[in-house]
């Protein structure tokens, strides 16, 4: 084992992930020429050697430590120079921290507590801003013209001593220095920070990183969260910043924190959502676990979280944009107004659902999601016999959606759903399938492609996607009652039907005509009239002809089973009046 002193110049971007998500060839590009027009000219005048480069992050080695104080110093300048002109948000800002020790030699690698301090050194640092330890301080203190603040002693993650920590008093040139809060996106974004797991147990620590690195990664597959990555997010591991300066400084608005703390008898996890703005907390969860199985527990804890938070901070951001003027909201605003009408309305409502869709559309054209619900909605005129090509309009839009954002779930649900309805049944499954692959945890699209199996009588299976459904999402059920009753009644279980239908919540008009099948197929026509007369009174343009042979069962007795089972509840065969509304099964 070969082993050196050596300087080390540790650095980092900080929120360079939230930089490539909002142009990720513009800040790929900005990296690489910072790489080579500054960094590796510099450390090349000063007789260094560049380590490695770790996506956005740097290890380098010198042999003196007034040459690595004096790349880093000249590096940082020519950073901030050269990005002065872009907006605060564009900007590339590093972190540095430099450390002189022992090295241990793997080829070209280097490890060690050298490398280690100079690591955590970095994580602690203000953007813009060089840490160094009190051995480098001494060692420069008299040889450079810098002056030094003294931050005291500072005990650092896995190094067993606390360390002399010094900050780079810098001037006026270097210093766009003063923290810039970044602009906010305009769609919900959050940062998930280390889960806190106390003491020095490796296997607690490595258990409580794995969850919060999962974490991360399933919320990512909700793509309209934007998920801070975990490069930006592990640097706040060290704590003593409160969530408001760390919601500025990664440009989120919410901040998940947590902690693992295992007794002899019990392993708890807590995780708390904050509005970071304002710091409130807007949820928590608690679980308390038997410590003896502690990774075997991981996909489960991982699940509760991750299936929560999205409806969570959903609600939040409704409620923030209902308080907004009109000429202030953003098209994820017009989104989120028209998901919420489809869940309180069941998609009555489609012409008003559409014109905020349209909205959304007109500040953002390439917005996916828009275009997917959009075809929905598009979909529901069909019903209406209102627009006689308005499948083919929304298979168009289903399918921009896909094209513009093809792993977007909800994409592919909305292009398996019309595909459903113009009775592609292979294709429409294909993209059903493909929703759940791109995001398992999203409880509403199991819920959905339970509703799809009924359709083509696969009904046993639909039922456990729909229990699959219910397990990950315990909060917002009626829509998953809803599915769960029309395969009961799709495979002729019509007390489950009755039984499930009730316990939608708030009741849905169109259940009314489910529940009418249910009781007059049980031989319950006091019931069946009941309902029948209940769905006529909410919708006078209904009958047997109406709107439900639309439904696109692909086995001809199913249908004819609901249409036999309208005849015995007592609706007409046709309406007496023109058709004014209709709702298809289904919705988010």
């Amino acid at each position: 084992m070969q082993r050196r002193l050596a300087a080390i110049v540790a650095a980092d971007i900080v929120g360079y992930s939230r930089l490539a998500q909002l142009d990720e060839a513009g800040a790929l590009d900005a990296l690489r020429q910072n790489q080579t027009e500054i960094i590796e000219p510099k450390v090349k005048a000063h007789e260094g050697r560049i380590v490695k480069f770790m996506g956005d992050g740097l290890l380098a080695e010198f042999g003196s430590v007034v040459n690595a104080m004096r790349f880093a110093c000249e590096m940082l300048e020519a950073t901030v120079k050269a990005a002065s002109e872009l907006p605060p948000d564009r900007r590339l800002r590093y972190r540095i921290g430099v450390n002189m020790g022992d090295v241990i030699v793997e080829g070209d690698d280097l490890f060690g507590d050298g490398v280690n301090i100079a690591a955590r050194l970095e994580a602690l640092a203000e953007p813009d801003s060089i840490l160094l330890t009190g051995l480098v301080h001494e060692q420069v203190k008299n040889k450079l013209e810098l002056r030094f603040d003294s931050l005291g002693r500072r005990t650092l993650k896995n190094i067993a001593e606390p360390v002399s920590v010094y900050r780079v008093a810098l001037g006026e040139g270097t210093r766009a220095l003063e923290p810039v809060s970044l602009d906010l996106p305009q769609r919900p974004s959050i940062a998930v920070l280390p889960f806190e797991s106390p003491g020095d147990d490796e296997e607690q620590r490595y258990f409580s990183d794995g969850i919060t690195e999962d974490i991360i990664t399933e919320l990512s597959r909700f793509r309209a969260l934007f998920v801070i990555a975990r490069t930006s997010s592990f640097a706040y591991r060290d704590g003593g910043m409160d969530v408001t300066a760390i919601g500025r400084e990664l440009g989120v608005r919410y901040v998940l924190m947590g902690s693992v703390r295992r007794t002899q008898h019990k392993l708890r996890i807590t995780a708390q959502l904050y509005e970071a703005e304002s710091g409130r907390s807007i949820w928590a969860i608690k679980q308390d676990r038997d410590p003896s199985q502690l990774f075997a527990m991981d996909d489960e804890i991982v699940q509760a979280i991750v299936t929560a938070l999205p409806g969570r901070i959903e609600a939040d951001w409704l409620a923030r944009g209902k308080r907004k003027r009109t000429d202030n909201m953003v098209a994820y605003d017009y989104m989120l107004r028209a998901w919420d009408n489809l869940y309180r309305n069941g998609g009555t409502e489609h012409r008003q659902i559409a014109e905020l869709l349209h909205c959304a559309l007109e500040l953002d054209p390439g917005y996916a999601q828009a275009h997917a619900l959009l075809a929905f909605v598009t979909v529901l005129g069909w019903y209406r016999n209102e627009v006689p090509d308005a499948l083919d309009k929304a298979y168009e839009l289903a399918s921009q959606g896909v094209a513009l954002d093809a792993e977007d779930g909800w994409c592919h649900f909305s292009l398996g759903f019309v595909c459903l309805y113009r009775r592609n049944y292979e294709e429409a499954e294909l993209h059903y399938q493909r929703a759940i692959e791109l995001n398992p945890n999203d409880a509403e699209l199991l819920s959905q492609f339970g509703s799809f199996l009924a359709y083509i009588d696969r009904t046993e299976e639909g039922i456990e996607w729909i229990r699959r459904a219910m397990r990950l999402n315990p909060y917002r059920q009626a829509w998953h009652w809803h599915d769960m009753g029309f395969n009961f009644l799709v495979a002729r279980r019509y007390e489950e039907a009755v039984q499930a239908f009730h316990r939608v919540s708030p009741p849905m008009p169109f259940d009314n005509c489910y529940l009418a099948i249910a009781h007059a197929h049980l031989g319950q026509p006091e019931k069946a009239r009941e309902h029948a007369e209940a769905m006529i009174a909410s919708r006078p343009d209904s009958s047997v002809q109406t709107w439900l042979p639309k439904e696109p069962f692909r086995d001809p007795a199913t249908l004819e089973h609901f249409l036999e089972g309208m005849r015995k509840a007592g609706f007409p065969e046709r309406p007496a009046t023109k058709p004014a509304l209709a709702v298809i099964n289904g919705g988010r």
